[in-house]
Protein backbone atom coordinates (compact mmCIF):
# COMPACT_ATOMS: atom_id res chain seq x y z
CA UNK A 1 0.00 0.00 0.00
CA UNK A 2 1.27 3.43 -0.92
CA UNK A 3 2.52 5.73 1.79
CA UNK A 4 2.18 8.68 -0.58
CA UNK A 5 -0.83 10.94 -0.98
CA UNK A 6 -1.94 13.89 -3.09
CA UNK A 7 -2.76 17.21 -1.44
CA UNK A 8 -3.50 20.43 -3.34
CA UNK A 9 -2.25 18.85 -6.55
CA UNK A 10 1.13 17.90 -5.06
CA UNK A 11 2.50 14.52 -3.95
CA UNK A 12 3.53 14.07 -0.30
CA UNK A 13 4.95 11.23 1.78
CA UNK A 14 3.45 10.02 5.07
CA UNK A 15 5.51 12.61 6.99
CA UNK A 16 4.05 15.45 4.95
CA UNK A 17 7.20 16.08 2.90
CA UNK A 18 6.56 17.16 -0.69
CA UNK A 19 7.88 14.64 -3.20
CA UNK A 20 9.44 15.34 -6.57
CA UNK A 21 7.68 13.43 -9.35
CA UNK A 22 9.76 10.61 -10.81
CA UNK A 23 8.91 9.16 -14.21
CA UNK A 24 7.87 5.50 -13.87
CA UNK A 25 7.82 5.46 -10.02
CA UNK A 26 5.23 2.77 -9.26
CA UNK A 27 4.45 4.04 -5.76
CA UNK A 28 3.80 7.54 -7.07
CA UNK A 29 1.66 6.22 -9.91
CA UNK A 30 -0.40 4.17 -7.45
CA UNK A 31 -0.92 7.23 -5.19
CA UNK A 32 -2.01 9.39 -8.13
CA UNK A 33 -4.40 6.71 -9.43
CA UNK A 34 -5.90 6.30 -5.96
CA UNK A 35 -6.38 10.07 -5.74
CA UNK A 36 -8.00 10.18 -9.20
CA UNK A 37 -10.35 7.35 -8.26
CA UNK A 38 -11.42 9.09 -5.06
CA UNK A 39 -11.92 12.41 -6.87
CA UNK A 40 -14.18 10.74 -9.47
CA UNK A 41 -16.22 9.13 -6.68
CA UNK A 42 -16.61 12.46 -4.85
CA UNK A 43 -17.54 14.26 -8.06
CA UNK A 44 -20.20 11.65 -8.77
CA UNK A 45 -21.34 11.74 -5.14
CA UNK A 46 -20.79 9.17 -2.41
CA UNK A 47 -23.69 7.68 -0.50
CA UNK A 48 -23.18 8.06 3.23
CA UNK A 49 -24.68 5.72 5.79
CA UNK A 50 -25.16 7.54 9.09
CA UNK A 51 -24.35 5.77 12.32
CA UNK A 52 -26.62 6.61 15.19
CA UNK A 53 -25.29 6.52 18.70
CA UNK A 54 -27.87 7.06 21.36
CA UNK A 55 -27.27 6.81 25.08
CA UNK A 56 -30.00 6.23 27.60
CA UNK A 57 -29.53 6.77 31.32
CA UNK A 58 -31.75 5.68 34.19
CA UNK A 59 -31.27 7.04 37.69
CA UNK A 60 -32.73 6.39 41.11
CA UNK A 61 -31.80 6.77 44.75
CA UNK A 62 -30.93 3.78 46.94
CA UNK A 63 -32.59 3.29 50.31
CA UNK A 64 -29.33 4.55 51.87
CA UNK A 65 -29.55 7.78 49.86
CA UNK A 66 -26.82 7.02 47.33
CA UNK A 67 -27.58 8.03 43.75
CA UNK A 68 -27.45 5.10 41.34
CA UNK A 69 -27.43 5.32 37.56
CA UNK A 70 -26.89 3.13 34.52
CA UNK A 71 -26.09 4.33 31.00
CA UNK A 72 -26.48 2.08 27.98
CA UNK A 73 -25.95 2.53 24.26
CA UNK A 74 -29.26 1.92 22.50
CA UNK A 75 -30.28 1.72 18.84
CA UNK A 76 -33.36 3.92 19.12
CA UNK A 77 -35.11 6.01 21.73
CA UNK A 78 -37.67 3.20 22.07
CA UNK A 79 -35.08 0.47 22.74
CA UNK A 80 -35.05 -0.15 26.48
CA UNK A 81 -34.36 -3.89 26.33
CA UNK A 82 -30.64 -3.40 27.07
CA UNK A 83 -31.58 -2.37 30.63
CA UNK A 84 -33.76 -5.44 31.23
CA UNK A 85 -32.15 -7.73 33.80
CA UNK A 86 -29.37 -5.28 34.69
CA UNK A 87 -28.26 -5.64 38.32
CA UNK A 88 -26.86 -2.78 40.38
CA UNK A 89 -25.05 -3.17 43.66
CA UNK A 90 -24.87 -0.30 46.12
CA UNK A 91 -21.96 0.29 48.49
CA UNK A 92 -24.39 -0.26 51.38
CA UNK A 93 -24.89 -3.86 50.23
CA UNK A 94 -28.34 -3.40 48.71
CA UNK A 95 -28.89 -5.04 45.31
CA UNK A 96 -31.31 -3.84 42.66
CA UNK A 97 -32.52 -5.26 39.36
CA UNK A 98 -33.89 -3.22 36.47
CA UNK A 99 -36.74 -4.87 34.59
CA UNK A 100 -38.84 -4.03 31.56
CA UNK A 101 -42.50 -4.54 32.50
CA UNK A 102 -45.40 -5.51 30.24
CA UNK A 103 -46.15 -1.81 29.57
CA UNK A 104 -42.60 -1.34 28.23
CA UNK A 105 -41.68 0.71 31.30
CA UNK A 106 -38.41 0.32 33.15
CA UNK A 107 -38.82 -0.50 36.81
CA UNK A 108 -36.26 -1.12 39.50
CA UNK A 109 -36.82 -3.76 42.16
CA UNK A 110 -34.87 -4.44 45.29
CA UNK A 111 -33.36 -7.92 45.58
CA UNK A 112 -33.86 -9.14 49.12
Amino acid sequence: MSKLFVKNGELYDSKGVKQKLEFGNAEQIEAIRKYESKMKAFQKGLVLEPEYEIEATVEFQCTCGANKSVTKDVDTTDDLSDFDGYILNCKCGQNYEIELNDKDELIVKINL
